[in-house]
């Protein structure tokens, strides 16, 4: 994942179960199944935040009181978003858009 290729090992089931994308890549649409995917466009962090989810239904991504951390806190969630909707998961755009309104309507 991401322009350094790292591996990051995931079992094909929670992806499949997630993503009608890797659904299509690992069992269906594609000429080839495949075992290993190349995602190097792919932010890092925001797919390791969407494998957490992926297995726990939950990121583990708090919200700082100081400004600068909560602001790249706010960043990453909108990298996992846009992640999301790449892979055509709404329930795990649902998930970020709720962290951020309780972000919002806290104050934080």
């Amino acid at each position: 994942v991401g322009p350094k290729k790292t591996r990051v090992d995931v079992h094909r089931r929670q992806l499949c179960e997630t993503s009608p994308f890797f659904e299509a890549a690992f069992n269906r649409h594609f000429r080839e199944k495949v075992g290993t995917m190349n995602l190097v466009e792919d932010d890092l962090h925001a797919f390791e935040h969407f494998v957490q989810w992926a297995y726990e239904r939950d990121m583990d991504i708090p919200l700082e009181d100081d400004k600068d951390r909560f602001m790249a806190r706010m960043r990453e969630l909108i990298e996992v978003h846009l992640l999301a909707d790449k892979y055509d998961i709404p329930a795990l755009k649902n998930h970020i858009i709720q962290i951020l309104f309780d972000a919002v309507k806290h104050g934080q």
